[in-house]
């Protein structure tokens, strides 16, 4: 516990906090843990063979760091024939701090790639909102030229009525009718028609232009703003024209993901990645 405390002590001293069994800087925390190695007791003769031997402390101390999985960081300080634990406490200290370092980048790389995908899953609604508003447009125009069509067919239609009429005498009782149902008729054709005045033309959307911006005006991750500065991006006009066999070339282990990345920033920038194969 000694051990444990002149850990704690140090720690804060650097500006870091402890809670539990855990140290940490900010908002960003790893667990720690000291553990005693044992040995098994040596089995007599006449004992068991199945019997689990007894193992007994050996006074060796072990102290453990654990960050994130997969980070390849030292996690284990130990006693040794020539170092004693109290000794590696300046290098325990280093030790944590690479892995809270880590810890705190994975989880602004989390939420860098969160931003990422909401801000491209905006624009995808707003794509999927323009994409129907411009289907009801063509439905409509299908429509207009269908009433348009049924218009002329009405007005045809009724100049034949009128032709046969005059070409037939009528009585009074019989004209009167006639003549209201073919003033009728033709506002009605004039009421569907939509090359009138009286109907108005819908609303086109303006095309929406990608917005432009410079490299470290960019919501990226640690690792792919350094393959982008290495391969001389300067801004996202630049990025846009960036082929995925490059970003491949400078990609390094750890550092995959890169250009599923570069697609979604692009695209919650208004950029065009049709044909681009990435996921969310």
């Amino acid at each position: 516990m000694r051990l444990l405390d002149a850990i704690i002590k140090h720690w804060e001293q650097l500006g870091g906090s402890a809670r539990s069994s855990a140290l940490g800087m900010d908002d960003d925390f790893i667990s720690i843990a000291l553990s005693e190695s044992t040995k098994p007791k040596e089995r007599h003769a006449n004992t068991d063979s199945w019997r689990r031997p007894q193992r007994f402390p050996t006074g060796e101390l072990t102290l453990s760091a654990s960050g994130d999985y997969g980070d390849r960081l030292r996690c284990n300080w130990s006693d040794g024939r020539r170092q004693r634990l109290e000794d590696l406490i300046p290098s325990f200290i280093k030790g944590v701090l690479r892995h809270i370092e880590n810890v705190r980048q994975n989880r602004l790389d989390r939420e860098c790639r969160g931003r990422q995908k909401e801000q491209a899953l905006a624009v995808r609604e707003r794509e999927q909102r323009l994409a129907e508003a411009e289907s009801a447009r063509r439905k409509g125009l299908l429509t207009m030229v269908r009433d348009h069509r049924k218009a002329q067919q009405i007005r045809a239609f009724l100049t034949e009525v009128e032709a046969l009429s005059q070409s037939m005498e009528h009585s009074s009782e019989t004209t009167e009718p006639r003549r209201r149902w073919l003033e009728w008729a033709n506002w009605y054709a004039d009421c569907i028609d939509p090359t009138k005045p009286s109907r108005t033309s819908p609303v086109v959307q303006e095309p929406i232009q990608p917005r432009y911006l410079k490299l470290d005006q960019l919501d990226l991750t640690k690792s792919t703003r350094a393959i982008l500065t290495r391969l001389g991006i300067v801004d996202t006009n630049d990025l846009h024209q960036l082929q995925r066999e490059d970003v491949k070339k400078e990609e390094t282990k750890g550092s995959w993901g890169a250009w599923n990345e570069i697609c979604i920033v692009l695209e919650g920038l208004d950029y065009d990645v049709s044909g681009r194969c990435y996921w969310m």
